[in-house]
């Protein structure tokens, strides 16, 4: 005995107690709210209907992922669960689902015009490998591609550092102070200024107290403090190679000799540190401390 017609059951199974407003068979709910979902999905997932693949995308009801993309749509998910409930196999679903949008459409779409309407979706999307076969994946890869793929990775790395290499400011000083070093010596004068902008910085160091500990940092670096104390080519040749008991007093040279000392001797609270001064000479922080600690003279 042959039984009921599967669209009938569904039918029923969806509209169980009928009104006016709903469809009258299964063909009017097709009509009225299934294909109306079914353009909305496509022209959502695909923006448009002006490729094949957009107009005949071949939506499979018994495909998870389809049935997935449909059941945001409130019909489908209605009929999906009337498909689970009524337990229809594979074969009926196929046999019901021949519609606008459907499997059945494309392919018949194909056998019509000769063609294949390939599928984009998984365009850009690598093929999906299991977390313990990719190490294996990798061993298995050519050693000369490996080879290759790190040297243009290097390579890159190595343009996008130079695009954004800065551009010291160490030799332009070291020239500048060069300069002025040998002007002090021909002119004979020794309060030609260096540069203002590092005596500057170097008063406010000193007398911060950060000498100290820039001179702890600089010890950090072997070949920083060698350059500075003179030991290498220092960074102001003629500056601090020269000999300090001939040549005229500055800022370099109580610059070498303060870090020589900050490196070798423990740092204290008071130490004899030449403060720098205008044309009066220096004064030092012993001498300070002794004038303080003088009684002063009766009348």
């Amino acid at each position: 005995m042959k039984g009921r017609p599967v669209d009938q059951l569904v039918f029923e199974h969806i509209f169980p107690k009928s009104r006016p407003s709903d469809p009258i068979h299964f063909q009017a709910f097709l009509q009225q709210c299934l294909i109306p979902e079914v353009r909305q999905e496509v022209r959502a997932f695909y923006g448009h209907i002006n490729t094949p693949e957009a107009k005949y995308p071949g939506l499979d009801y018994c495909h998870p992922t389809h049935r997935i993309r449909l059941s945001r749509w409130p019909w489908h998910r209605r009929l999906f669960r009337a498909f689970d409930d009524l337990g229809l196999t594979p074969n009926e679903i196929a046999g019901l689902t021949k519609w606008e949008g459907t499997k059945w459409a494309k392919e018949r779409y194909e056998r019509d015009h000769g063609v294949t309407i390939r599928d984009t979706t998984a365009d850009g999307f690598a093929d999906w490998v299991e977390p313990e076969d990719r190490a294996a994946t990798r061993q298995r890869e050519p050693t000369p591609a490996r080879s290759e793929r790190r040297r243009d990775a290097m390579a890159e790395m190595a343009d996008s550092e130079s695009e954004g290499e800065l551009e010291s400011v160490g030799a332009d000083l070291n020239d500048r102070l060069r300069a002025r070093v040998n002007l002090r010596i021909l002119s004979g004068d020794p309060n030609v200024p260096l540069d203002e902008e590092w005596e500057q910085w170097l008063k406010h160091i000193i007398e911060t107290g950060g000498l100290s500990s820039l001179a702890q940092q600089i010890a950090g670096v072997p070949d920083t403090v060698e350059i500075l104390v003179g030991t290498r080519r220092p960074v102001m040749p003629g500056l601090l190679q020269r000999d300090d008991a001939t040549a005229p007093p500055s800022s370099a040279g109580l610059l070498r000799s303060t870090v020589t000392r900050s490196i070798q001797e423990p740092r204290r609270t008071f130490s004899d540190l030449h403060l720098p001064s205008g044309e009066g000479g220096s004064t030092t922080a012993a001498d300070m401390s002794r004038q303080r600690a003088a009684p002063e003279p009766r009348a």
